[in-house]
């Protein structure tokens, strides 16, 4: 995937990716590889809850301005498309999450 000022270009080979998330700080598996076009690019996280007893909160990786990896918190609840912080950089997206009791399966792209 290649993000910066145009619109996002995804591979077709780009698929979602299920989370289990639960009461402890969990990470997800890698995801879809990035590269950012320029410092100002932003990558997108989509993803929703598609089983469970409650609902989850998510942070999507990205990075800052002198390429470290951060957390971004991109929501809570039932599901949500957010974008956060990504740069002039190729990397891995990746989730974490976690649930205040109980457990929720997520999707995520």
């Amino acid at each position: 995937m290649m993000v910066g000022d145009g619109p996002t270009t995804q591979s077709g080979n780009c698929k979602d990716r299920a989370f289990t998330v639960l009461p402890v700080m969990g990470q997800s598996v890698n995801g879809c590889n990035v590269i950012g076009w320029n410092a100002a690019a932003r990558a997108p996280y989509k993803w929703y809850k598609h089983m469970g007893t409650t609902n989850p909160c998510i942070w999507g990786k990205g990075f800052n301005s002198k390429h470290a990896p951060t957390w971004t918190a991109i929501g809570c609840g039932s599901g949500q498309t957010k974008t956060v912080p990504w740069g002039n950089v190729a990397g891995t997206k990746k989730v974490k999450g976690l649930t205040a009791v109980g457990w929720a399966g997520v999707q995520w792209q």
